[in-house]
């Protein structure tokens, strides 16, 4: 295929997948999501109504620049900004106005970032953050102070207390590189120099969340993560001839945007043709989980938002 018919079959897919996304984009700006019962979001699913996901796909959608995509992100951005709580804090659910359930740092710092990087003032929260350190000096998850009743909440032993690496990725992709920050960094390093356990996290499912974010960090600017880049790629290459034709359109769609944050060469040739030809009737690619909590969560929208990611970058 050569190289206009390849930029013009990518231009039709983004598009296709652009006016899925905003067709399901609501008034308020939010952008759904599922809860389900199984990996597949096959099973007793219901809507997640969460500003979470509205971030993930913001971010995605910033490397598109094509009109349409810059009206979801716009959209986007007010509804984030509108679900703010004093001290520039968002939870996962504002459901009810339940404030049992404590506000995390992967909520506030992706959300927070994306606000930055538009230049929509928000109140400050970085010492909240900071102050959310354990004594090594790597980030918790949650904000246990900024719950109303932690005692009613019947969660695993020690989720509380967790320290995830794809959420000190995401908090440090937001604080950037300091001397608070360092151990956290120095943390992350050492995680993907050493190749990550089977249960590396207890919210995300698969490595290439993982690797994602990370080189999602590395790209915003911390340079000093550079070191965690070339085993993070391998590993990345790796998983693609392992997986093989069964890799889910999510999957690759993270590992070719992990190659792109990382600097890292790759040939479209082997992965475009794959997302194109598995995009759906409806301009959509197909749900699958990405990542978990009482519930498995995703949808077409956010698997759609990382495709459009990997193919508005590859195309450049």
């Amino acid at each position: 295929m050569n190289e206009l018919v390849s930029k013009s079959r990518i231009q039709h897919s983004v598009d296709l997948g652009l006016d899925f996304i905003r067709s399901k984009q609501l008034v308020t700006g939010q952008l759904p999501s599922l809860a389900c019962a199984n990996t597949s979001l096959s099973i007793e699913c219901r809507p997640d109504v969460a500003p979470f996901v509205t971030a993930l796909v913001v971010h995605s959608l910033s490397y598109s620049q094509a009109g349409k995509a810059i009206r979801i992100v716009q959209d986007g951005l007010v509804y984030l900004r509108a679900m703010m709580e004093p001290g520039g804090i968002w939870r996962y659910s504002r459901f009810n106005n339940d404030r049992s359930i404590p506000p995390d740092l992967d909520v506030i710092s992706c959300i927070s970032l994306e606000l930055l990087r538009y230049g929509i003032s928000f109140d400050s929260n970085r010492e909240t953050l900071l102050a959310n350190r354990n004594v090594r000096g790597v980030f918790l998850t949650w904000i246990r102070s900024l719950s109303d009743n932690l005692a009613s909440l019947n969660w695993p032993e020690g989720v509380l207390d967790d320290v995830d690496c794809v959420v000190n990725a995401n908090t440090v992709a937001y604080l950037g590189e300091s001397e608070e920050t360092k151990k956290a960094i120095d943390y992350l390093i050492a995680l993907a120099s050493n190749g990550l356990p089977d249960k590396f996290s207890y919210y995300y499912l698969d490595r290439e969340s993982f690797y994602y974010m990370l080189s999602k960090a590395y790209s915003s600017g911390l340079e000093s993560l550079s070191p965690a880049m070339e085993p993070i790629t391998q590993d990345c290459e790796k998983l693609l001839r392992q997986i093989g034709d069964s890799i889910s359109s999510l999957s690759l769609a993270l590992i070719m945007c992990s190659f792109l944050n990382a600097g890292h060469c790759i040939d479209p040739s082997k992965h475009v043709d794959r997302l194109l030809e598995s995009q759906t009737s409806d301009g959509s690619w197909p749900r699958s989980a990405f990542y978990r909590g009482p519930a498995y969560y995703g949808s077409e929208v956010l698997s759609t938002s990382f495709c459009i990611e990997a193919l508005s970058r590859i195309s450049k």
